[in-house]
């Protein structure tokens, strides 16, 4: 045995008498589940203690990989392969572990659980070792100067056991980590572990862990599938095939490596020998020999990672006619992974076409034309429709119909041929020149088969544009009259979708508001086609006729609440409708509404609502007058009146309004002290924020209730604290300690002159007090503040407000109490004097 090392190539290898075994440099993750310290640079933690969490985390990982069996750990793998979740299957296994009533367990168990208590921060540690464990999926960027290093056989093959041995120990990091976090869950208490800590396991951690054990084991079976021999027939066949689609044929390396090594060759070095290494070098610079393996590595890492922006994998799976190992390959990841999941239903459909299944194939590839369109660049390679900007949906659908029939003919597979131009013809237009005949057949095939109803078919086939158009009015007005309402909405009317549309909303709005059959039926029909801003547009339009109808509040909020699900389920940027408005000179014009607006109209009414029905209890079911009229600021100000504080600060957030009327009411309420009694009669109109409802007394839920209002002042905005200051003071009551110790955190020289005009003259000189302690450096977090030293930022003394409270003490200085903290305050202000010259003089030195 020997060892050889070349400093021009970075090669060093072990020479043995029968093989060569080459050395490279191990990566950070496997310096930590290998060594038992790490050096504290490489882990690029901002502080000692997360490093140490992370040892120690990963140390608890590795003894639960090494407590439990190797059976175990094969029935881990074959649950894995049959798509059992593993957050199941760690599950299964830690209840199956802590079952065994073994000394050794419990000493193991005590270990694991002493260890996990004894980090500082868990979920700092679970967060940086999911992300050593998470692989960026992106685009790989360009590198200059690129060559052909690792490129040979050996390269390839180096290159490819690189990554098999990166995806080895990573999915037994990710697997352990799964278990340690199920085991952890398991024995929270044991573990010391924080309800927050819990949480963030449950909701954040394991979920991702759980996406990572399963992307690792897509890829440990990529680099341990051995690759099929290919004949030259089944390559002839599959040339014609991809001639049929036009994708790109494998590239002659790959080809030659399926038909000379198949069985010695894995999947991963077959991907390496072909496109993917060609596009790990060309992503790894300019490094020569073995130095470019960690960038290669990592390049071609990257490219088969599952849900990656890459596609090259699956594309030489396809070219290389490795079509069961492409069937399996879409099965790992249909489970999880919902990145090009539309492009993979095609190479399923693809794969068993060539397997001998035409029945499912035939399915699946039926299936995939809902996906013709989608912006994957997978499918785009796949089908190569190329559709013109101004191509209709249902013609690229054709083209993609016909494509596909191209592939089953080759198969001679008659009956699904015929199965799929069906398919194609049924979603065509009449005016597509390649399914032009077919549409009168398919159309005559429904109506024999009893699927569409006998008016409709007399209807449609009546070649007379207007004499359909009168058959077309007559079928909407007598379905409607007969509350088939269903059958309306459900009909497909092809081509006279706005025939139909324009009916029902001349029917609309010549019928009553308050009657909601038509407008009612157009939402649907709109629902049932997707066409959600329109939905929207027609639950608008009747919520503005609704606004001048006394008693048809309630329904106007129903109508505004449809209009705000309709846009939200479209995105963000098609996320308004148009209000047809009238100019000054009588000329038409348009008005923009976005979702946002909507939701503030929305919300105005829903306050009338509420306001309206809590009038209506304390008038003794009397209909209060002039609700749906009020502005936004005579709306605040009536659910202020009415104390529905919670909806009288939503109005005002969303018109831009102050909530100092709210702040004000609910500082007196609680100054006042109320009895229970009277309190909750109010508070019950009231939202609580979250973990003051049901529980404490009136007085706390209204403090809580008036500290979530203040907390949602923006930062620096001071006027809700100094309202809520001021009506405490007017009344006569001291702050509570809450209020003032936040007060005291954002505006402490306002705070200040509030209680100097108020004439608390010694609560202010007390806070002057404390604020030059803060400034000296004791407790400057009460105040948002620094300390004064040379090297923090600068600090500010209110000296206006010193010298009143000071001038105010002085003239009270009969009293002992106004002496002493007379004394106190001219002593602080002495040693902050005296600490400011010294502070300066230290800068001065410095600079």
């Amino acid at each position: 045995m020997g060892l050889c090392a070349d400093a021009g190539s970075g090669q060093v290898c072990v020479v043995r008498r029968a093989l060569v075994s080459y050395l490279r440099p191990a990566g950070l993750l496997e310096r930590l589940w290998l060594s038992e310290l790490t050096e504290p640079e490489d882990l690029c933690a901002p502080d000692d203690r997360l490093q140490a969490d992370v040892a120690r985390l990963v140390q608890c990982c590795r003894l639960l990989e090494g407590h439990l069996s190797e059976q175990l750990w094969a029935a881990v793998r074959q649950d894995l392969a049959h798509l059992v979740p593993p957050d199941a299957i760690a599950a299964s296994v830690v209840a199956k572990v802590s079952e065994e009533p073994t000394a050794e367990f419990a000493a193991f168990r005590d270990l694991l659980a002493e260890r996990l208590a004894a980090m500082d921060s868990l979920s700092a540690a679970l967060a940086r070792l999911v992300e050593f464990l998470q692989v960026d999926g992106g685009p790989l960027p360009p590198a200059e100067g690129a060559g052909p290093a690792l490129s040979s056989r050996l390269g390839t093959g180096l290159l490819a056991a690189t990554v098999r041995q990166t995806v080895r120990l990573r999915f037994s990091v990710a697997t352990s980590l799964v278990l340690l976090q199920t085991l952890a869950l398991k024995l929270s208490e044991r573990c010391r572990l924080q309800a927050e800590h819990e949480s963030y396991i449950r909701a954040r951690f394991l979920p991702e862990s759980v996406i990572q054990v399963q992307a690792y084991f897509a890829l440990l079976w990529l680099s341990e599938t051995p690759a099929e021999a290919v004949s030259g027939d089944s390559q002839e066949t599959a040339r014609r095939q991809l001639a049929a689609l036009t994708v790109q044929e494998a590239p002659p390396a790959a080809a030659a490596a399926v038909s000379v090594a198949a069985g010695r060759l894995s999947l991963l070095e077959l991907f390496a020998a072909g496109a993917g290494g060609a596009a790990a070098r060309a992503a790894s610079g300019p490094a020569a020999g073995l130095h470019s393996l960690p960038e290669q590595a990592a390049a071609l890492l990257r490219l088969v990672w599952p849900g990656g922006a890459h596609s090259q994998l699956p594309e030489l799976l396809l070219a290389s006619c490795q079509h069961a190992a492409l069937r399996e390959y879409v099965r790992l990841h249909s489970t999880w992974c919902d990145r090009n999941s539309a492009s993979r239903c095609l190479l399923r459909g693809l794969a068993l076409l060539n397997l001998g299944q035409p029945d499912k194939a035939c399915d699946v590839l039926v299936a995939s034309a809902d996906s013709v369109g989608l912006d994957e660049p997978l499918l785009a390679r796949l089908l190569r429709l190329d559709p013109a900007p101004d191509e209709p949906h249902s013609r690229l659908l054709v083209r993609y119909y016909l494509r596909v029939i191209r592939l089953l003919e080759l198969h001679h597979l008659p009956d699904y041929v015929l199965e799929l131009a069906s398919a194609g013809i049924a979603v065509a237009e009449e005016a597509d020149p390649n399914v032009a005949t077919l549409w009168a057949i398919a159309f005559k095939y429904h109506l024999r088969l009893g699927h569409v109803q006998e008016a409709y078919a007399a209807m449609t086939g009546n070649p007379d544009a207007s004499s359909r158009g009168d058959c077309l009015h007559q079928l909407v007005v007598t379905l409607h009259e007969r509350r088939q309402l269903a059958t309306l909405v459900q009909l497909p009317y092809v081509d006279m979708l706005g025939d139909v549309v324009a009916i029902l909303e001349n029917r609309a709005r010549a019928a009553d508001p308050l009657a909601p059959q038509f407008y009612d039926v157009l939402y649907a029909f709109h629902v049932a086609r997707s066409n959600y801003r329109k939905a929207a547009a027609v639950m608008y339009e009747w919520a503005r006729r609704l606004a001048g109808e006394p008693a048809g509040l309630a329904r106007q909020a129903r109508c505004y609440l449809a209009c705000v699900n309709a846009l939200q389920l479209v995105s963000a940027e098609y996320a308004w409708i148009v209000r047809p408005e009238v100019e000054e000179r009588g000329a038409p014009a348009v008005t923009v509404l976005t979702l946002d607006e909507i939701r503030r109209e929305a919300d105005l009414v829903a306050a009338q609502l509420r306001l309206r029905e809590w009038e209506a209890r304390d008038g003794g079911g009397a209909p209060p007058a002039g609700v749906s009229a009020l502005s936004a600021e005579e709306l605040l100000a009536r659910l202020v009146a009415a104390r529905l504080y919670t909806d009288a600060v939503q109005v005002a957030r969303a018109h831009r309004l102050s909530a100092q009327p709210v702040v004000r009411e609910l500082a007196a309420a609680l100054a006042s002290g109320a009895p229970d009694g009277s309190a909750w009669q109010w508070l019950g109109r009231c939202q609580l924020p979250a973990g003051a409802a049901g529980a404490g007394s009136a007085a706390e839920q209204t403090a809580a209730l008036l500290r979530h209002v203040l907390a949602d002042a923006p930062a620096g905005d001071t006027r809700l604290l100094r309202a809520a200051a001021e009506r405490f003071l007017q009344l006569g009551r001291p702050l509570p300690a809450w209020l003032a110790a936040d007060y005291e955190r954002r505006a402490a020289a306002e705070l200040g002159r509030l209680l100097l005009r108020a004439g608390q003259l010694e609560a202010a000189g007390r806070l002057l007090v404390r604020l030059l302690e803060a400034l000296l450096g004791a407790g400057p977090e009460r105040f948002g503040a620094g300390a004064l030293h040379a090297a923090a930022p600068p600090v500010w003394l209110p000296y206006t407000l010193v010298d009143q409270v000071r001038a105010e003490l002085a003239a009270h200085r009969h009293s002992a109490a106004y002496a002493e903290l007379h004394r106190q305050l001219d002593g602080r202000l002495l040693t902050y004097q005296q600490t400011v010259q010294r502070v300066s003089r230290d800068m001065a030195a410095v600079r």
